[in-house]
């Protein structure tokens, strides 16, 4: 059987979640079919990133999406009441290309990821996927409400329009699949039952602690810095939860470690405060922590940075938010911050009690090698796939 993946950017270096998703399904799935990948791209990609994606794709597409085509289609979309989303994407000469390398039956079977680029699927016969990944609509309706009057508007503005989009696009796809259960939720169907949960996973034998890195820092934090989420969190440790801890600790360390730090991440660093900007191997900031700290107020989907940090051995410090899509055992696999005071007190305890954070750091890592293997959730897919093949 043949499969045609599609997506908006190239898989790999796995610097955003979009990508890590992506190539670990290709991945799993390339044992079972042979693959061909569609790359929506506005950068270059560099020949060590499509040398490992080749090992998983016969054909890698790389489509161009130039910055003008990008500026010409976000002022259309100001009439057509289409998301933004979209408009980063979508253009109606990659739309022919993207039919063109389709053929005629050339493809068993398509998967798209996120709804972004979901439009060059409309009107395909050929029998799909839409990998929602998260509620998009939802990550824009909680950044409004930490927007200034102008950033408010535009978000509530897309958020309604994102979310009769995910509503719309369900009926264009044969099957439907999501990161978690609480993001289906906020997809706005009757029938949103039949969005199969697929959660991400974790790499245990990539994601092992070097135990010859001393763990010299306290309180860490891992993300794309572009990510306005990340940049509220951290922003949000550095002014609201540092100083607390500050008053029992002085000198309490935190590295903040993300590709792309914007320049208001970049104020944030302090004589104890760290900013790495992108590393070559992100294992070395986990490898360094003895705390992993992430309060996320906003975003959606499953943070992956959490089973990474379980992973790695690192008790997690994080919001309900964030737990809600991992789910695991509060005050047993990982530690839960309700208020600003809290998320101090839980640090604290952590960092002066040795004992507890052994304890937390190996209940999480049982909870994600119990939960999110991704040999173990990729199968889900397979089933969808091979229910199509035998009807």
């Amino acid at each position: 059987m043949k499969l045609l993946y599609l997506m908006y950017r190239f898989p790999y270096p796995l610097d955003k979640g979009d990508k890590l998703r992506a190539f670990n399904f290709i991945r799993e799935l390339s044992k079972y079919y042979e693959i061909d990948l569609i790359s929506i791209i506005d950068e270059k990609v560099y020949e060590t990133a499509k040398k490992i994606v080749k090992k998983y794709v016969k054909t890698i597409y790389e489509i161009h999406f130039s910055k003008l085509k990008l500026i010409k289609n976000l002022l259309l979309n100001l009439f057509n009441g289409k998301p933004f989303q979209n408009a980063f994407v979508y253009d109606k000469s990659i739309k022919k290309q993207i039919e063109k390398i389709i053929g005629n039956g050339k493809y068993d079977y398509a998967i798209c990821l996120m709804v972004r680029p979901a439009d060059y699927f409309k009107g395909i016969q050929i029998r799909k996927m839409l990998d929602y990944q998260d509620a998009l609509s939802v990550g824009f309706e909680r950044r409004s409400r930490k927007s200034n009057l102008l950033g408010r508007f535009f978000y509530q503005t897309e958020a309604k329009r994102l979310r009769k989009y995910e509503q719309d696009i369900f009926d264009e796809f044969d099957d439907k699949i999501i990161i978690t259960e609480e993001d289906r939720k906020y997809i706005n169907r009757d029938d949103k039952e039949k969005i199969v949960v697929v959660p991400n996973g974790i790499d245990l034998d990539y994601f092992l602690p070097n135990n010859n890195v001393e763990r010299t820092i306290d309180l860490l934090f891992v993300g794309n810095m572009q990510y306005e989420p990340n940049v509220l969190c951290v922003k949000y440790i550095v002014q609201e939860i540092l100083p607390i801890i500050q008053k029992s600790k002085p000198d309490v360390t935190f590295m903040i470690a993300g590709a792309d730090p914007k320049n208001e991440v970049l104020e944030l660093k302090r004589e104890n405060i760290i900013i790495t900007g992108r590393l070559d191997d992100i294992r070395d900031a986990y490898s360094q922590g003895k705390v992993f700290l992430a309060p996320m107020q906003t975003g959606t989907g499953l943070q992956n940075k959490l089973l990474e940090a379980m992973a790695m051995r690192l008790p997690v410090v994080t919001s309900e938010l964030c737990n809600k899509a991992i789910n695991a055992k509060e005050n047993y696999e990982i530690l839960i911050g309700r208020n600003t005071e809290e998320y101090a007190q839980h640090c604290l305890n952590l960092l002066n009690n040795r004992s507890l954070r052994d304890a937390i750091t190996e209940n999480a890592l049982n909870f994600v090698k119990k939960n999110y293997s991704w040999e173990r959730n990729v199968s889900i897919i397979k089933e969808l796939i091979e229910k199509f093949a035998n009807a």
